[in-house]
């Protein structure tokens, strides 16, 4: 199954996540609902899965016990300059750089699930 970043972007738009900047690697999105933020990866996992980032601080909990989504168990913690949300912290080099916890989302229903579930994080 190949996932569409086009049919990804409506997802996002249909569950309330306004789209604040987007770059070659990352969209950012933002909840109407509570203003929290998550990053859709445009560098990671399209078509075969869908890569989101939400901050770090947030208990993942609720979000995996979501059918088809689970937390990028090679690399939990994504560091990207473009995630200005995020906080920051030491990762390769040495100057402090944005990162948030990454998740891997299977399909567009695990996607629509995850998102709901982020406006009550």
């Amino acid at each position: 199954m190949s996932i569409e970043q086009s049919d990804v972007e409506r997802t996002f738009e249909k569950n309330g996540f306004i789209q604040n900047l987007a770059t070659k690697k990352i969209i950012e999105y933002k909840s109407n609902i509570n203003n929290k933020i998550a990053y859709l990866r445009l560098d990671h996992g399209l078509p075969r899965y869908i890569c989101v980032v939400i901050n770090p601080d947030e208990v993942p909990l609720t979000l995996v016990a979501i059918e088809g989504v689970a937390i990028n168990e090679k690399n939990e913690f994504q560091h990207a300059g473009n995630m200005t949300a995020f906080p920051k912290r030491v990762n390769k080099g040495t100057a402090p750089i944005h990162y948030g916890r990454a998740f891997h989302i299977n399909s567009m229903k695990a996607l629509d699930d995850f998102l709901s579930a982020c406006h009550k994080l």
